[in-house]
């Protein structure tokens, strides 16, 4: 639903898949201009009172819903640059997508 205060934005709370086909919540936000970048923003880890006793680890929900969310990601704007940002646990996990970057940012990454 498009939030009544943003002029330039529209968001969406959307659900897509896990990697074990488990339904993520995500919003995703759209500018109601040209799309020029697809930014993925992970916040962290937070496990809302629908999943307690849900049991995953957390190299569980990185290895399926971050990897699920970046392939979703490419796969839907594959023709925008793609870049993701992560805060405490959501920039670790983010380095399990590393199989998912093109083979020219790895070799990047790799000289770091």
């Amino acid at each position: 639903m498009a939030e009544q205060g943003l002029d330039d934005v529209f968001s969406d709370d959307i659900t897509m898949p896990a990697t074990d086909g488990y339904p993520l919540a995500a919003t995703l936000f759209l500018p109601r201009g040209a799309k020029r970048h697809a930014v993925l923003i992970d916040s962290g880890y937070n496990q809302p009172k629908s999943l307690v006793g849900f049991k995953a680890s957390m190299a569980d929900w990185a290895a399926q819903d971050i990897t699920a969310a970046v392939a979703w990601m490419r796969e839907r704007y594959k023709a925008l640059p793609f870049a993701y940002v992560g805060h405490s646990f959501g920039g670790q996990s983010l380095r399990t997508t590393r199989k998912l970057e093109p083979p020219s940012l790895r070799a990047k990454r790799s000289n770091l």
